[in-house]
């Protein structure tokens, strides 16, 4: 979490503050020492030399998606099936595996077949269960689409064009997840960076199965706060949770009928 003090700072200061801090300070830190052991929470994660610098010290600082982690905890997501839409490192995934019952499956779904196969590794040496992984992108449309690496793990997307880099990756979709691994109800994470929002439109009828949400996505003038919040609401939930972060929004919401969980 950012320190009680920061945050009343003005944001232009504290993005720059933040810059000098981590983009500059604690890379160099990390550069000097290599092979220092990361720890998330209570797990080491052994295969650092995926990590860039500053994800590194973001995780350090317990400053890797606050407000996405703080969503997850705040609504629990451990109570049902969990789709992982946008799974990165696996970090949010393991947190939520920790209390998830062994009976209920667990789907992650990233592009990005370096940082799946480091969740993989994590979760795995947990010994989890009914866990199931998916190197494939949320989009529609089209079969494939084209992964795109970034300076560091969070800045990776896809596009439907290839770059100089790119990997061909196939698409999937959330019907298709749900009837693959037979899934009825569930509770979802999505953060797939620019395109968080579409399934909600593109496959609202499923949304009918689903308890809890977490979507960390900026708004703008297609996907306004107020068109989101007024979606939300159609399918029957009720946000719950909704944070401003680093040019990006977390909205947690729960249906309707489920609230006295937070009375």
């Amino acid at each position: 979490m950012q320190s009680q003090v920061l945050k009343y700072f003005p944001k232009i200061l504290r993005r720059f503050l933040h810059y000098i801090y981590f983009d500059l300070i604690m890379r160099i830190y990390e550069y000097i020492n290599p092979n220092k052991k990361v720890k998330f929470r209570n797990t080491i994660l052994e295969n650092g030399n995926i990590l860039d610098f500053k994800t590194k010290a973001l995780i350090r600082h317990n400053l890797y998606e606050p407000y996405e982690i703080d969503a997850l905890e705040s609504l629990d997501l451990s109570d049902n099936n969990f789709i992982d839409l946008g799974s990165s490192l696996g970090l949010c995934s393991l947190l939520v595996q920790e209390n998830l019952n062994p009976n209920y499956s667990h789907v992650l779904v990233e592009p990005n077949i370096d940082l799946l196969n480091f969740s993989k590794e994590i979760l795995n040496n947990k010994g989890s269960k009914n866990i199931y992984f998916e190197n494939k992108a949320i989009f529609y449309g089209q079969d494939y689409i084209y992964f795109n690496k970034g300076s560091n793990v969070l800045s990776g997307y896809v596009s439907k064009e290839a770059g100089k880099s790119s990997l061909k990756i196939k698409t999937t979709t959330l019907e298709s997840l749900l009837n693959y691994y037979s899934i009825h109800s569930f509770n979802i994470l999505i953060d797939i960076e620019g395109l968080s929002f579409s399934p909600l439109f593109k496959e609202s009828r499923l949304f009918k199965q689903c308890e809890k949400i977490v979507i960390e996505e900026r708004f703008d003038k297609t996907f306004t706060q107020n068109k989101i919040e007024s979606k939300l609401s159609d399918l029957g939930f009720k946000i719950r949770y909704i944070q401003d972060s680093w040019g990006s929004n977390i909205i947690g919401a729960t249906k309707k009928w489920n609230l006295e969980c937070f009375s």
